[in-house]
């Protein structure tokens, strides 16, 4: 379950980026759409995992929390 976290964050941080090169203008803004919803379905995906992994693993909020605000970064 963790590798599938992993994977899925660095998923989530490529979305990400890619939201990033459409604003500075890289990518076409018709693609915007398309993106974002990529982006917001791997970020809830993101928010699941770690909970499913904070839980299996028996993660302090303490330990959760940076993560947390680390995908919000």
């Amino acid at each position: 379950m963790l590798n599938c976290f992993r994977a899925i964050s660095i998923l989530e941080g490529f979305s990400y980026l890619t939201i990033l090169c459409v604003t500075v203008g890289l990518l076409s803004r018709d693609y915007v759409f398309h993106l974002g919803m990529i982006h917001g379905a791997l970020f809830m995906l993101y928010l699941l995992l770690s909970f499913i992994v904070a839980s299996i693993h028996r993660w302090s909020l303490k330990v959760w929390l940076p993560i947390f605000l680390a995908s919000l970064i």
